[in-house]
This record gives structure tokens, C-alpha cells and sequence, in this order.
């Protein structure tokens, strides 16, 4: 599982500037959890709350040949509030993108700017 934003189009989202980034395309298959500058949670651009992130992830990715969640917090985001939903999803026993198991079941990235 992964997640990124979808387009946003009440709630922009600023990402950070990141060295070695490439562009990440968003579709409608990405599963995505979304951190405002206001660590305000969205899921598939759907409002969450922080204690129903990951069942709204896990429901998000019932359907989904591809489990990936990524994550994109706003550049003025407090790191704690990005971290949130990565701690929760590794918690529940996904993956993180850069473990040697990525690739064996969900997997979880934190996704920067470009």
C-alpha cells in the first residue's frame, strides 16, 4: 500500500523541495493520505480524523491490485502530523517502502515534492 494526494482542489497541499525526486503522477488507483499545513488528515481527499486513518486506508485498499499508501504532508505540516499516519500503517504491520520486505504486502511512503 502507498499513499499520495489526489487533486485537492479545496484542500492545496505545498510539498517540500526534495533532491533526487522525480515526478509521481496521482491516479485514481493510488490510495493517498493527505496532511494540510494545519495537520488536518485527509484520506483520498476525504476528511479524517487521526484515530480512523488507518481503517479508512485498510477500506480504501480492499479493492486495490496495488497496495501502496503514500503520504504527502504540506510543507508547513508539523512532522509529527506526517509521521502519524506512517507510525499508525507500519504499526498495523505494513511495510515501509525502504524495507527489505517492501514489495511482500502493503507498503508505506512518505512522498516529498519535486
Amino acid at each position: 500500500m502507498m499513499l499520495i494526494a489526489p487533486l485537492m482542489r479545496n484542500n492545496a497541499v505545498t510539498l517540500p523541495e526534495a533532491d533526487n525526486s522525480s515526478e509521481k503522477p496521482e491516479t485514481q488507483e493510488q490510495t493517498v493520505v493527505v496532511i494540510d499545513s494545519g495537520s488536518r488528515f485527509y484520506v483520498n481527499a476525504i476528511p479524517a480524523r487521526p484515530a480512523d486513518l488507518v481503517p479508512r486506508v485498510q477500506k480504501a485498499l480492499e479493492d486495490k491490485r496495488e497496495k501502496l499508501v503514500y503520504i504527502k504532508g504540506d510543507k508547513d505540516a508539523k512532522y509529527s502530523a506526517i509521521m502519524t499516519p506512517w507510525t499508525r500503517c507500519v504499526r498495523r504491520g505494513y511495510q515501509p517502502a525502504n524495507s527489505n520486505k517492501a514489495g511482500t504486502g502493503t507498503v508505506v511512503a512518505v512522498v516529498c515534492g519535486g
